[in-house]
């Protein structure tokens, strides 16, 4: 029992050790960085190291604005680069009250139309960290 319960803090303690070369999840728009517009990782637990304990896989969601009112959006895997499919989109516009949600295709692909500005898209998939992008208050996809 003893050699169990030994086993058991060492896996604990050793899988949650955050291998080095870690990638944490990233935003693009118009093929720039934006990384800082990211808040909201989920999970975060509090203890100022990066999530790999439950949750390795980080996202990188690119934007690009097509014209005034269309923004085509991709989802990829940080550090393998391979596409994300079927990772919901979630874009709270500003003065909607509610989101409106997508699926991205089987190229990690969506497209995005917007009449208002918007003020947040959120990205979940199975197996990753969802996060927030916040654009309130920023000059990026906000309606002219």
């Amino acid at each position: 029992m003893k050699y169990i319960f030994i086993l058991l803090i060492s896996v604990l303690y050793f899988g949650c050790i955050t291998p080095r070369g870690y990638k944490l999840s990233r935003f693009s728009y118009n093929s720039k960085p934006h990384n800082s517009y990211i808040v909201g990782r989920i999970p975060d637990y509090g203890d100022g190291r990066a999530d790999g304990c439950l949750i390795m896989n980080e996202m990188h969601l690119y934007l690009n604005r097509i014209d005034k009112a269309i923004v085509k959006g991709s989802i990829k895997n940080v550090a393998t680069n391979e596409v994300i499919s079927n990772a919901v989109v979630t874009v709270q516009y500003n003065g909607i009250s509610a989101p409106i949600s997508m699926i991205s295709d089987s190229s990690g692909s969506f497209i995005i139309s917007f009449t208002s500005s918007i003020n947040k898209i959120s990205i979940t998939s199975i197996g990753y960290r969802s996060f927030d992008v916040i654009f309130s208050g920023r000059s990026i996809l906000q309606k002219p």
